[in-house]
């Protein structure tokens, strides 16, 4: 297993980065395993069939990435663990530590085959719902309310930090402030509209510009997710926006978040739609980073490496 602890490193030398796909949405699909309101999968790491479903899962992220022979990139299931959720649900103050080193022991027992690097990310989430923009902090705020988690995944030695499905920039802003204090190389991920805009009415430009501006050192760079491929468009993007975007974790489903939110079932469009937007992007626009979100498995990122690595080499 080849295990690299330096992001930068890795996206440097790879022209092709395979991320993981939607683990909270997955295990509570999966059977009768809990996924909790308040902290997501991360009880799973608890718990015996928790950590079945999540080997289960993870073994076949892995498999993808090996079979296509390219570098993976996974998170720890911690978007929801800040210390407001965690004191609230009773849970153990040390779930952050114990969800990244549940990770490499999984890493660790799963990734022998692996001769390309794996990078394991300590992953944050909004304060509140993640398509309300309105219910986000102010930066300052921000910065001080997610400093806990970012320090405790820090200290639990993540490869890097990503705070992921961000709807609004100002929180965006506290978050990557936050992350920067801690040393570790960071990726701010944003949820984008139908029209290319973050959830909040600003412009991908606006916001980097303005993240940029305002931590030292910038954040590693920047990506969107819980967003279809679709709703990006680089076309109408600056050169900043292409030159700090490396990314896109994109939702399998092209219906807007409000749809997809008073969904009962995964919902999915063609598999074949997603995969070649998606490559479309790393082809034509340069994306280096490709994974899944919503609705998403191990089928479209075993379509990913099918389709798209052999041509990026």
């Amino acid at each position: 297993m080849n295990t690299s602890h330096s992001l930068w490193a890795v996206v440097a030398e790879n022209p092709f980065i395979l991320m993981e796909a939607a683990v909270s949405e997955l295990i509570s699909h999966r059977n009768d395993t809990a996924v909790q309101q308040d902290l997501g999968c991360a009880p799973c790491i608890y718990d015996q069939k928790g950590q079945k479903e999540l080997r289960a899962i993870y073994s076949g992220f892995l498999a993808a990435a090996r079979d296509g022979d390219v570098p993976l990139l996974v998170t720890a299931p911690t978007w929801r663990t800040n210390q407001d959720m965690v004191r609230s649900a009773h849970a153990p103050t040390t779930i952050n530590r114990d969800a990244v080193r549940f990770m490499r022991g999984l890493i660790r027992e799963l990734g022998r085959e692996m001769y390309r690097p794996i990078c394991i990310g300590g992953l944050l989430g909004p304060c509140g719902d993640a398509y309300r923009p309105e219910m986000s902090l102010d930066a300052k705020t921000a910065a001080a309310f997610h400093a806990w988690q970012a320090e405790e995944l820090a200290l639990a030695g993540v490869d890097y930090l990503m705070a992921a499905t961000l709807p609004a920039v100002e929180e965006a802003v506290g978050l990557a402030q936050a992350m920067t204090k801690t040393g570790i190389p960071s990726i701010v991920s944003f949820v984008l509209n139908r029209e290319g805009k973050i959830l909040d009415g600003f412009s991908l430009d606006q916001a980097i510009q303005r993240i940029d501006a305002e931590c030292s050192p910038p954040p590693a760079g920047y990506m969107i997710n819980c967003s279809y491929p679709s709703f990006f468009r680089p076309q109408e993007e600056t050169g900043r926006v292409m030159a700090r975007l490396f990314g896109i974790q994109a939702n399998a489903s092209s219906q807007d978040h409000q749809e997809l939110d008073r969904a009962q079932t995964i919902q999915a469009d063609p598999l074949e739609d997603w995969g070649d937007r998606m490559l479309d992007l790393h082809r034509r626009w340069g994306l280096t980073i490709l994974g899944g979100c919503c609705g998403t498995g191990e089928q479209h990122l075993r379509y990913l490496v099918q389709k798209g690595a052999a041509g990026s080499e």
